[in-house]
């Protein structure tokens, strides 16, 4: 991932060993747009108000971690009314981002973008796994857009390259609980780390 930039012409930014982001030729993209090159590329891609980028490759790091999440969760989940997702569950935002996330949790009924059943708009729980050059990324504007989710109330980070201090950040709705921002350096401790996350939902969620 990358912060959002208008490209003057197809660009490539190379981001780590982790994941590549392609902006796609210069030009307003509508919803419409997005989708159609959605069903015909075999990348995912992740829209922002108008901008469509290519997203491709994951190093094994990143996927053992996301891996780790999904079956804790996936364990963790089973009696209650919550379910967890992989990384082929997009999600909208109500400020203009489609991406998806590495893991989703939904609790409840799921609700989905209009006339779209592949995106969600409710989660309750998302996770992304950083790297050097997505860290500040998600950590900052996906932050921001992420917050503007409703039914949002817990945004999870786990980072390995680098060890990070544990954060916590209030969204700005009173109603909606604290984000916990629960960092890894190894991706061997991310059940440990999801433990905290484990309590919250068990707490929350029958």
């Amino acid at each position: 991932m990358a912060t959002s930039k208008r490209p003057n012409a197809v660009s490539e930014e190379r981001l780590s060993d982790d994941v590549a982001l392609m902006a796609l030729p210069q030009r307003c993209y509508t919803l419409d747009d997005y989708f159609l090159i959605e069903l015909s590329s075999p990348l995912k891609h992740e829209y922002l108000r108008g901008e469509v980028f290519a997203m491709s490759g994951a190093s094994i790091a990143h996927n053992e971690i996301t891996a780790n999440g999904l079956t804790l969760l996936r364990t963790a989940l089973r009696a209650k009314s919550c379910r967890a997702y992989a990384s082929d569950l997009r999600v909208a935002t109500p400020a203009g981002l489609l991406t998806y996330p590495d893991v989703a949790v939904i609790c409840g009924a799921t609700e989905l973008l209009p006339e779209r059943p592949d995106t969600a708009t409710n989660p309750t729980v998302l996770i992304e796994v950083l790297s050097e050059a997505t860290r500040t990324y998600d950590r900052g504007q996906k932050f921001t857009l992420y917050k503007s989710i409703r039914s949002l109330r817990e945004y999870v980070l786990i980072g390995f390259h680098h060890h990070y201090a544990t954060e916590t950040e209030a969204f700005p709705e009173p109603e909606t609980a604290a984000t916990v921002v629960l960092i890894a350096r190894d991706p061997h401790v991310v059940v440990s780390s999801l433990a905290r996350l484990h309590a919250w939902l068990d707490q929350n969620w029958k």
